[in-house]
């Protein structure tokens, strides 16, 4: 892939990431959109991607407001691959989480702790 529209490629789905995770543009953490985009790599026991998308985040963060490109092929295939899991596990889910209310509700109950919940 032609190098410019790799990174183009890259930043439009980190921005796919973003809006799956429900992210706020005025102030959401990336801490939270990692978290929640990581929940849609957890399927694959034994594979952990957290540090991968530690990476993919910094590598956007220093592409946006900094200018440097360093986005791989690898890099951009991975995001498109989370992304397109995240998909198709939301239109799987669908009838359960019918509204960006109920998968905030879903992201917010997945980070509470069994003694929060109890």
């Amino acid at each position: 892939m032609e190098e410019d529209k790799l990174y183009y490629g890259f930043l439009k789905f980190w921005q796919i990431a973003e809006r799956i995770a429900i992210t706020n543009p005025y102030g959401t953490s990336n801490d939270t959109i990692k978290k929640r985009i990581l929940f849609f790599t957890q399927p694959t026991p034994g594979f952990d991607l957290s540090t991968y998308i530690d990476d993919l985040s910094k590598k956007r963060n220093d592409l946006v407001h900094r200018g440097i490109d360093e986005i791989e092929e690898n890099d951009f295939n991975i995001l498109k691959s989370i992304c397109e899991v995240a998909i198709e596990w939301l239109f799987f889910n669908r009838m359960v989480i019918k509204t960006i209310n109920h998968l905030e509700f879903f992201y917010t109950s997945k980070s509470l702790s069994e003694k929060e919940i109890k």
